[in-house]
């Protein structure tokens, strides 16, 4: 049954496309979001601290 499911949710293969037309300019808006996590994970700046600490406080409801 789940093969049916999923033809009817992904339809018929296409054909093989190469994986040099997917490398291309298709990976710059995956890496934006991605280079701006790391960044965030390593340095959090200032006033993005004190904006979250606030947050946490209403959150908390202290």
């Amino acid at each position: 049954m789940m093969y049916h499911y999923g033809r009817m949710a992904f339809g018929e293969p296409q054909a093989k496309r190469s994986a040099i037309a997917e490398r291309g300019w298709t990976m710059y808006p995956l890496l934006i979001p991605f280079a701006l996590v790391v960044v965030l994970g390593l340095y959090v700046p200032p006033v993005l601290a004190k904006l979250l600490a606030q947050a946490a406080v209403i959150m908390t409801g202290g």
